[in-house]
């Protein structure tokens, strides 16, 4: 966009969440977009008013719909959100969740990795990505918020011992 000037208005109820959204998330709950050129000249106006706390919304409602087995209403819902916010993650996430209560792998995961790839930032794909993709994980806990997933633990499976002269060797541990 060589000489334009692009700026970008959140609404204020739109501030109270906005961390808690993805930035993918966060570009879809804008309520006006204007494009300009150097002089100033609206070139182009945009408004969207989607709220960013649907997205948020949508997850919940989905978990609690996907415990009570409402599978055709979470599916209703998660398809409208697709069409809504093509560039988020979540709704990708949660239909993968969504296809493996029914029992359809091989399309959860599909969709786990479509969400991973619109965000690869976005905790819940990369976790269910992860959780699902182990065919021997025993307990898996759904994710659907950041919130939900377990703070990961590193480990350094190699530590630097230095010899004598002060040259460091890598052993695994």
């Amino acid at each position: 966009m060589c000489g334009f000037l692009r700026t970008i208005r959140f609404s204020q109820r739109s501030h109270t969440f906005l961390h808690t959204l993805t930035p993918n998330s966060q570009a879809v709950c804008y309520d006006k977009v204007e494009i300009r050129n150097k002089e100033g000249t609206a070139m182009l106006t945009a408004e969207k008013t989607n709220d960013c706390t649907g997205l948020i919304a949508l997850c919940n409602t989905v978990k609690d719909l996907l415990c009570d087995c409402e599978f055709a209403a979470a599916t209703t819902l998660i398809a409208g959100a697709m069409g809504q916010h093509p560039h988020a993650p979540e709704p990708h996430n949660l239909m993968g969740l969504l296809l493996e209560r029914e029992g359809d792998h091989l399309a959860a995961v599909k969709h786990f990795r479509a969400a991973w790839a619109l965000d690869p930032t976005y905790l819940p794909a990369r976790y269910n990505l992860s959780q699902y993709a182990d065919l021997f994980c025993s307990a898996r806990k759904d994710a659907y918020l950041p919130e939900d997933c377990p703070q990961e633990q590193y480990h350094h499976p190699c530590k630097i011992v230095y010899d004598e002269n002060g040259i460091g060797h890598v052993l695994k541990v």
